[in-house]
């Protein structure tokens, strides 16, 4: 076996962690940026979050309810930033600049991403800690 292809298959395998990992990266960072800026909200949700994962990585049972549960927040965090990107476009747009980053094309495609992030991650929670 190759370099390459024992690479791809060890991507393949661990992708599920993998996206797991970039899911909660990626709202560490948006937690800190809203830190920075006064708003702690975000930050203490994701670290509760990450409390909770760390806590529950030896049980699978609580382990796969952490991560569905992480799951269904990044659906509906992604469902909503869809659902109101579509309402600007379709209604009065919005003139504020943060809002049309938010839901411009880039906030429109980072949310259909963790939309199937989302979704995978609860197909493969379902399923891969059975045993």
């Amino acid at each position: 076996m190759n370099n390459f292809s024992y690479f791809k298959t060890s991507i393949y395998q661990h992708s599920y962690w993998i996206i797991l990992v970039v899911s909660l990266l990626f709202f560490i960072r948006k937690g800190i940026q809203y830190a920075i800026i006064g708003s702690y909200v975000p930050l203490i949700t994701i670290v509760c979050i990450l409390l909770l994962l760390s806590w529950c990585l030896r049980w699978n049972k609580k382990r796969r309810f952490i991560i569905r549960f992480w799951s269904i927040l990044l659906i509906i965090w992604s469902t909503v930033r869809i659902l109101l990107a579509v309402a600007n476009n379709l209604l009065k747009e919005i003139s504020n600049n943060h809002i049309t980053h938010q839901l411009g094309i880039m906030g429109l495609l980072i949310s259909l991403v963790f939309l199937l992030m989302g979704v995978y991650l609860y197909r493969k929670a379902t399923t891969r800690f059975s045993t």
